[in-house]
């Protein structure tokens, strides 16, 4: 930034400051260690606010960070989940947006290519599209043991967000090669989500493979509780949605996602240009079944294991 100015960073939290605190907290640590200092009296400012996962809130702030006329011009904006980006993206085609996760940033219009962003948005892909299959399969091996056969998928996704619909086209997809069993419930609410589960139940799926968004991370807990009161078992994509009751999950290390946002940041803090800057994927992975969990469900040759 060649202003003299402290700059400020619009921080997005896409679903509640309980749920973000440790990606806030490895986001400004990384911060720090570039020279950026937050704290009172520091060289640069953020302002964080909340959604809590809802669509009108995502917009709301992010017109409210895209308003010239407010008391600190927002100088880049920060946020993770496909819908709070793409409300950002739609609020200015000026102000840089760091996006630390979005499930599929080329299917879902928030970039023309991997390799080469265009306009003023880049950042971090969780890959949720690509590695469905990888999460299939890991669903499908540990749930193998207990059932003696291939499983019956139930997804389930808030419809109204576009990576969980390229999620569950591509699931379905998969579930077909692998020759399994396959069906899906929406919701757009959280009213809607123990009515899905329920829907599910009735057709007989094994487990649900949840497709995640910032609506299923806010109300992640009572999702598994229901889901765990239906006798169905829960897969995930993130450690924060698996909670104490949640089955199993696969996926990217978060906090490490929202560490490289902070690289991307501090590069365009340097004078680089959004579009210059490739999207990357996540380098940290991990894995883990919930053996409390899966002993109430009365998995025993996967609780044995764990």
């Amino acid at each position: 930034m060649t202003s003299s100015k402290v700059p400020t960073i619009g921080f997005l939290i896409a679903t509640t400051y309980h749920a973000w605190q440790q990606f806030i907290d490895a986001f400004e640590l990384q911060l720090k260690s570039h020279g950026w200092d937050s704290s009172e009296g520091g060289n640069i400012k953020i302002e964080y606010q909340s959604a809590s996962g809802l669509k009108d809130l995502y917009e709301r702030i992010a017109k409210d960070f895209a308003n010239p006329k407010r008391p600190s011009p927002t100088d880049i904006i920060v946020t993770g989940g496909t819908g709070s980006t793409l409300a950002c993206k739609n609020a200015t085609k000026t102000i840089p947006i760091v996006f630390a996760t979005a499930g599929d940033p080329v299917g879902s219009k928030l970039v023309q290519s991997l390799p080469k962003p265009g306009g003023n948005v880049t950042g971090i892909s969780n890959e949720q599209t690509i590695r469905v299959k990888e999460r299939l399969n890991y669903m499908q091996e540990h749930l193998a043991g207990d059932l003696g056969k291939k499983i019956h998928v139930g997804a389930i996704g808030n419809i109204n967000v576009p990576n969980v619909k390229l999620e569950m086209k591509e699931l379905k997809i998969e579930a077909k090669s692998l020759g399994l069993k396959y069906s899906e419930a929406h919701l757009k609410t959280l009213a809607d989500i123990h009515p899905a589960i329920k829907s599910l139940k009735r057709k007989k799926v094994d487990g649900l493979f949840v497709c995640t968004d910032p609506l299923i991370t806010t109300n992640a807990d009572i999702l598994n509780e229901w889901a765990l009161l239906e006798k169905l078992g829960t897969m995930h994509a993130l450690r924060e949605n698996f909670s104490n009751e949640g089955l199993m999950f696969h996926g990217p290390v978060m906090p490490d996602m929202f560490k490289r946002a902070a690289d991307f940041v501090d590069m365009i803090l340097n004078g680089k240009k959004p579009a210059q800057i490739p999207i990357e994927g996540p380098t940290t992975f991990e894995s883990k079944c919930n053996k409390r969990t899966a002993q109430i469900l009365g998995l025993k040759s996967l609780a044995a294991t764990l």
